[in-house]
């Protein structure tokens, strides 16, 4: 079996309220990135950002993941971003099943299709699983595996 290095993936969130801190935060983790060795990065900024993101990690060692993706590929879906939006601008991962995304409703059904869509379209899924309260008992191995 290969060994891979560690995944580090830095979910931006809503973070920053600025194209110009956005492109900031980029560069100065690409030029962070080229003293790293033996994990690998990416970042995941909110949408309006990542075709300018992408201009600065193009080419670096920095990898570029969207937040989130629909299980729609085109068409009358208002809000949405598709896969295939995604790979045209140059994203590589896409963080799915989020607890936040999961406190606002989302299924885990609904997280499976994306990740087979996901992987359809050879990107990489990154599926966030967890106990949405810590269970004192240590009981949640069971609730993850569910999710799994």
């Amino acid at each position: 079996m290969k060994k891979s290095n560690p995944l580090i993936v830095g979910n931006w969130k809503l973070n920053p309220v600025t194209q110009v801190d956005a492109v900031a935060l980029a560069t100065e983790v690409v030029k962070k990135m080229k003293k790293v060795e033996g994990v690998d990065v990416a970042i995941a900024p909110p949408y309006p950002y990542l075709i300018p993101v992408e201009k600065k990690t193009a080419n670096s060692l920095v990898g570029l993941s969207a937040q989130d993706v629909s299980t729609v590929n085109m068409g009358a879906s208002t809000g949405e971003v598709s896969i295939l939006q995604l790979k045209d601008i140059g994203c590589e991962f896409v963080i799915l099943g989020h607890s936040e995304r999961r406190a606002m409703g989302e299924k885990d059904d609904s997280i499976r299709a994306k990740t087979e869509l996901v992987l359809k379209h050879r990107l990489t899924p990154i599926v966030c699983v967890g106990e949405k309260k810590r269970d004192e008992k240590g009981d949640y191995l069971a609730f993850v595996e569910a999710q799994l």
